[in-house]
């Protein structure tokens, strides 16, 4: 009689973890299937910008090549402004520690 009790309490602990590991598991599997969706649509979004930019910077050099009228000088112009903006994009960043 002793023995069934037993049975049948450690059966009732024994369901009771197992759908909290069950409901723990799902909620897991929820939260990185909506970080990897996230995670996707965000990366899809920034090569998109990029395409963009790296388009319009193509047609800035090409109308600098035509109002100079020497081959290569908006790519110049274009790669200077851009370098320049990257350095000053830095130095803003920098928080005061080396390396």
């Amino acid at each position: 009689m002793g023995g069934g009790l037993l049975a049948l309490l450690a059966g009732a602990a024994l369901s009771g973890v197992t759908s909290i590991v069950d409901s723990a598991v799902s909620s897991a599997q929820s939260v990185v299937r909506s970080l990897v969706v996230q995670a996707v649509k965000s990366a899809l979004i920034l090569a998109l910008m990029f395409c963009g930019i790296a388009f319009m910077l193509f047609g800035v050099a090409r109308i600098l090549d035509a109002l100079y009228q020497m081959p290569g000088m908006g790519e110049l112009i274009v790669g200077f402004a851009a370098l320049t903006l990257s350095l000053i994009a830095y130095l803003f960043n920098k928080d005061g520690k080396s390396g």
